[in-house]
């Protein structure tokens, strides 16, 4: 069985995790509440969200600063962000996506938009993790090809890494230098 969709959400009132809560309760998600961003950083792991809904002010760290911080972790890049927020400011709003949000949400928060939004956000993370899965059966169908013609190949093939080091010899290589 699959697990259901993790949300992270984001803010320094409780009433408003509530609220959030009650429009997103039917759906089936697993949701979880940070209470401010320092915290949102910290439980990242734990959590493990397929969207995030962050409150744009907040105390210590703002919202802007959570998006900025957690999309420079490679590992949470492609989770999509949204941004809930009273403001209403054209150039406010472009900070946040310029942060790394992928959209934003105004407050009061209505149910319906709430639940397209996020519906679609999963919808995003779900295509992202299906193109990294098939991106990654490719390459191992390209390593096993490449593996069976070098075996097969009349001449002496090697491989290094990075580094230098040798991490493949084909029989050919191995036969005309003795080295495995």
């Amino acid at each position: 069985m699959q697990e259901p969709p993790s949300i992270l959400v984001v803010d320094d009132e409780p009433n408003n995790f509530d609220a959030i809560e009650a429009l997103l309760c039917s759906e089936g998600y697993a949701l979880n509440y940070a209470s401010n961003g320092r915290r949102a950083l910290e439980q990242l792991h734990l959590f493990k969200p397929d969207v995030i809904l962050l409150d744009v002010m907040m105390p210590d760290l703002d919202g802007i600063e959570v998006c900025r911080l957690i999309k420079a972790q490679p590992e949470w890049q492609a989770v999509p962000i949204v941004m809930v927020t009273a403001l209403t400011d054209k150039a406010d709003l472009a900070h946040c996506l310029a942060a790394g949000a992928s959209d934003f949400i105004s407050k009061p928060v209505n149910g319906l938009e709430m639940r397209a939004r996020v519906a679609a956000m999963l919808r995003i993370k779900r295509q992202h993790d299906e193109l990294e899965m098939l991106l990654a059966l490719r390459e191992i169908a390209n390593e096993r090809r490449y593996a069976s013609l070098a075996a097969a190949a009349p001449v002496g093939i090697f491989r290094t890494d990075l580094a230098g080091r040798c991490i493949y010899v084909n029989q050919r290589w191995s036969e005309m230098t003795g080295v495995d």
